[in-house]
Parts: structure tokens; sequence; C-alpha cells
């Protein structure tokens, strides 16, 4: 047999293969429901943006902590550079 004796052969054993006159709906029934199951993740970044930008002192928090770590990262290095 060559490859397009194969492909023909494939093709009508495709046609008789039978579906249920609702498949769509019984997929689209299991996507919603998987979608629905599926578990939170336990760091969801889209809500700790919306937490930092709906709380005023949150976002001071983090502008604050910012500074630290970059004083503190200026510091360390003079401090490497004139050791």
């Amino acid at each position: 047999m060559n490859n397009k004796d194969i492909y023909n052969a494939w093709k009508e054993q495709k046609h008789q293969v039978e579906t249920s006159e609702d498949f769509t709906d019984e997929v689209m029934n299991q996507i919603r429901r998987y979608e629905q199951n599926k578990r939170k993740s336990l760091f969801d970044v889209q809500s700790l943006i919306e937490l930092m930008s709906a709380h005023t002192l949150a976002k001071a928090g983090l502008i604050l902590t910012g500074g630290v770590v970059g004083f503190i990262r200026v510091v360390l290095m003079f401090r490497m550079v004139l050791e």
C-alpha cells in the first residue's frame, strides 16, 4: 500500500465513527466543570496587585521596603569597594 491508500483507508474509517447528538454540549460542560474545579494557586499575583493598589499603607510599605533594600545594597557595595 502506498501512502495515498493508507490515508484514504484512514479517512474512510474516520467517517464511520459515530458521535452522539449532544457530544459538543458534553465536552463544553466538562470544560466548564474543569475550570470551576481548578484549584486556585497559592500565590496569586493578580490579587496581590489588586491588594497593593487598593491600600495606601501597602503601597507606602512596599516603597519603603524597596528603599531600604536599595540603601543596603549601596552600603554593601561601597563597603566591598573600600576594603
